[in-house]
């Protein structure tokens, strides 16, 4: 396996982006595409017996091509291959993808009683069939022996049986690599705690800013149905409540208005329903009442025999149905980047629903742009999410405004008439929180932000989580209720470790050395060779953190690692803040990778009292010497900027003086009075 990787990255670095056979990858395609080979050869690359098992993600938007570019890197590694899919009818997409993609790779199957496996190129399968397979022992060669696993919509990978399988199943050294659009359920089901190698990212509204996703506009309905018998269950609505609600006539009819809008008549259509019930009443409904010289609609339910569900599909997509209404099976996986209009008959309070949801109409088409009409009952007990949340912004939108695309906001509104629905009032204005009303909150009134941050019982504020739990959390308060999410963008704190730990330490100036702790992850566990690095720095360290004369190449770490503390003339003064910035270097060198752990000490001398030349390091591992200074300068590098972050933002220039954290005192300026 070592030496198939090895070799696979050599190709992958020597193939120019033009060199596929299969289609060309987008230049943001091909960052990806480069951040994924980089870590084939850091993986192919690690000392034997000391790496832990390689498990990599990718989170990229809906419609930003994963799939293409896991071809790409089938394709032109020449590495036996898995890819991992939620559903049978995802299977069959795959294939003709991969076919199309990477045409010279042979592609296999493995689901239901399809069992046509190839020994050397790729085989497509589903989780289930994995599960199965393996704890059945049928699993074949061919996919065990697979050096590259992709795991696709790896959100489903998210429990510990299949988290077993994958480390298992699997040669230990064979790469998983997740590929999702939401690598986050919620507190306790993050995608990087089964994945934890990062290998490359770009949240939503980083894809709206590079163009590479459609333009969009969002009109939000509110229709007079008291939504507070609908249940909260397991994190969402419970849907055959909500579906019956939602079947009433004004949600009907409003569905009926907004799609057949003269606007909207000609752009083929997704309808999301609730429940099952609710798109056979929605289906039945339309057939009835829609324009006479427009297609009838199109039911996809579950249970929809696949060959049917494939022939709606092409009719689809061949322009002889232009309306779809379904209940979730089409919002994973599915493609059609001419269905431009989306009408949301399920809202959800889950973000992974959401964004799975809303971006089936947001691939790039041209320059098409995506409308996406809301309806909302009154009163759900927990607030849905909504377009607007998951792009990013912050303020109030304007219905019909456009978001993402050339010239962001600067188009025109698209003008839209009053519906003639009784009890159905399209909401002119919405903030973006997915709240219909602004909260009153002074982002700089310390009370107020802190009895927000107290209303939730789920935060301890003397022992704070980190901001990725934190945006989970649920906040009730007279002038804010919301989620955390929404709370950061609100206060205007970024969602980074260093903005968050400053934020929370102006407020609670007393936890600064629990913010501290939790920003470095003391006490988080490390591996063995973590350690044993850890304690040879440190012993290495001593001597010059106590001022004794110390040995010229822990001087020379400590000078680099800290920025020229051991050039310091040693007294008192100097010999407090070279053991305070020492700690503090020993404490972040365990963030690093292990591999970078180990280059480092090598060439500062540190590993073997000797101080060893890149090429001398590189012979050791069996790599060039110019990858091992990558190496080395990626390591430092993390090591300065994560040094300059806190300094600068936790504590600031003088450790709590001027532009650090300072108490803040007394009352607020002027209380908010509402909206």
């Amino acid at each position: 396996m070592s030496d198939q990787l090895l070799r696979a990255a050599e190709r992958l670095e020597a193939a120019s982006p033009g060199s596929h056979v299969g289609s060309a990858l987008r230049p943001e395609q091909t960052a990806v595409y480069r951040d994924a080979a980089e870590y084939l050869l850091d993986v192919a690359t690690r000392p034997e017996g000391v790496a832990a098992m390689p498990f990599g993600r990718i989170v990229l938007p809906p419609r930003t091509g994963k799939s293409v570019i896991a071809a790409h890197l089938i394709g032109r590694s020449g590495l036996m291959a898995a890819v991992i899919v939620p559903t049978r009818a995802l299977v069959m997409q795959t294939v003709r993808e991969l076919r199309t993609h990477a045409p010279n790779a042979p592609v296999g199957v493995f689901f239901g009683e399809q069992k046509e496996i190839v020994a050397d190129g790729v085989n497509v399968l589903t989780y289930a069939m994995l599960q199965r397979g393996w704890e059945r022992g049928i699993l074949p060669p061919a996919i065990r022996g697979a050096a590259l696993v992709f795991a696709d919509e790896a959100h489903h990978a998210m429990t510990e049986a299949r988290r077993d399988i994958l480390r298992t199943a699997f040669d230990p050294r064979a790469i998983r690599l997740a590929l999702t659009a939401t690598p986050d359920y919620g507190p306790d089901r993050q995608l990087r705690h089964h994945f934890p190698d990062l290998i490359h990212e770009i949240d939503l509204a980083e894809a709206l800013a590079l163009e590479l996703l459609a333009p969009a506009r969002v009109w939000v309905a509110e229709v007079d149905a008291d939504a507070s018998v609908v249940r909260f269950i397991a994190g969402d609505y419970e849907a055959d409540t909500l579906g019956r609600l939602m079947s009433t006539a004004p949600f009907l009819r409003a569905v009926e208005v907004f799609r057949y809008l003269p606007q909207n008549a000609d752009i083929p259509a997704l309808v999301s329903c609730a429940s099952r019930q609710q798109a056979y009443d929605l289906w039945r409904f339309l057939q009835a009442h829609r324009p006479k010289d427009r297609p009838a609609p199109a039911l996809i339910l579950g249970d929809t025999p696949g060959d049917e569900r494939e022939r709606l599909l092409g009719k689809f997509e061949r322009s002889r149905l232009d309306t779809l209404i379904q209940v979730g099976v089409l919002i994973e996986g599915w493609s059609s980047p001419r269905c431009k209009l989306l009408i949301d008959l399920a809202p959800s309070a889950s973000r992974v629903r959401a964004t799975q949801k809303y971006f089936r109409v947001m691939t790039r088409h041209g320059a098409a742009e995506a409308r996406l009409y809301v309806l909302l009952p009154k009163a759900l007990p927990s607030l849905p999410v909504l377009p607007m949340d998951l792009f990013g912004q912050l303020g109030e939108y304007e219905c019909g405004e456009v978001v993402g695309g050339p010239g962001g906001g600067e188009r025109p509104l698209v003008p839209h008439p009053r519906t003639p629905v009784a009890g159905v009032q399209l909401k002119q204005r919405v903030l973006l929180s997915g709240i219909l009303e602004k909260p009153g909150l002074d982002p700089t009134c310390t009370e107020d932000v802190r009895g927000v941050l107290e209303s939730c019982a789920e935060l301890d504020v003397r022992r704070p989580c980190g901001p990725r739990q934190f945006r989970w959390l649920w906040f009730n308060h007279a002038l804010f209720k919301g989620r955390g999410d929404f709370l950061l963008r609100w206060v205007g704190v970024e969602r980074t470790n260093e903005v968050y730990y400053s934020w929370l330490g102006r407020l609670y100036p007393t936890l600064l050395d629990e913010l501290a702790n939790a920003f470095l992850g003391t006490g988080m566990p490390t591996d063995r060779w973590c350690e044993d690095d850890v304690t040879r720095l440190t012993r290495q360290l001593e001597s010059v953190v106590a001022g004794g004369p110390g040995d010229w190449r822990a001087r020379d770490a400590l000078h680099v690692l800290t920025g020229g503390l051991g050039d310091l003339e040693p007294n008192p003064e100097t010999r407090l803040l070279a053991q305070d910035e020492a700690a503090l270097a020993v404490a972040l060198f365990q963030r690093l990778r292990q591999k970078e752990r180990q280059v480092l000490l090598m060439s500062f001398g540190l590993e073997n009292e000797e101080s060893l030349s890149f090429s001398e390091i590189a012979a050791s591992y069996e790599v060039t010497g110019t990858r091992v200074a990558q190496i080395a300068a990626k390591g430092l590098r993390k090591l300065r900027s994560w040094m300059y972050a806190l300094d600068l933002r936790l504590w600031g220039p003088a450790r709590g003086q001027a532009g650090g954290v300072r108490p803040a005192t007394g009352g607020c300026p002027s209380k908010p009075t509402g909206p």
